[in-house]
């Protein structure tokens, strides 16, 4: 499990029954009024930025892919070279692609939820780049055209990947079985 210390002081739930109207719920977690989250590190920042660079790449593209596919088809390069257009097939990439940049996009804004958003979100985008290199390494593309896939199939997941690394490596993030470094 991952554990995140960006809350200051929790209350037990002793005290959090007394509280009563004076708590509020953010992400599944319950926080006391009046209990701030630390400020957002530089680190968390370009975190931060790199997940929503990922974002606008996957709506956008994704609302292409939906409400064009054959235009998305034409003019997305390599893509012919799979085999003549399936609108549906495209759609329903499409469709995976914005839900992952919702889920991002989620884990961009809401620290609580983020390696949770960030995971579940980057999954299918790593998945699918990880598709794309095999495709490669079997000889199915040519260097030119993996080089040319790279940016769009391997870039939105390397970011998410980044992302969770800086957090990780900062222990903003971190699996609940690490012990925290320092006193």
């Amino acid at each position: 499990m991952i554990w995140t210390n960006k809350i200051k002081p929790r209350r037990t739930s002793e005290e959090t029954d007394k509280i009563g109207d004076d708590v509020v719920s953010f992400s599944g977690y319950r926080i006391a009024k009046g209990y701030e989250m630390d400020k957002p590190t530089v680190a968390e920042r370009i975190a931060q930025v790199f997940v929503l660079l990922a974002v606008v790449f996957c709506i956008t593209n994704g609302f292409f892919m939906v409400l064009m596919p054959l235009d998305w088809y034409r003019t997305v390069p390599n893509v012919a070279v799979t085999g003549p257009a399936n609108s549906h097939f495209i759609v329903d990439v499409g469709l995976a692609y914005g839900c992952s940049g919702i889920t991002l996009l989620y884990g961009a804004l809401y620290p609580l939820g983020r390696w949770l958003a960030l995971v579940a979100g980057g999954s299918w985008l790593t998945v699918h780049g990880i598709f794309h290199v095999l495709q490669f390494a079997s000889g199915h593309q040519t260097t030119a055209q993996f080089l040319q896939d790279t940016p769009g199939v391997l870039g939105p997941p390397a970011l998410v990947i980044a992302a969770l690394a800086i957090l990780f490596s900062t222990q903003r993030m971190r699996l609940a079985s690490v012990p925290r470094r320092g006193p």
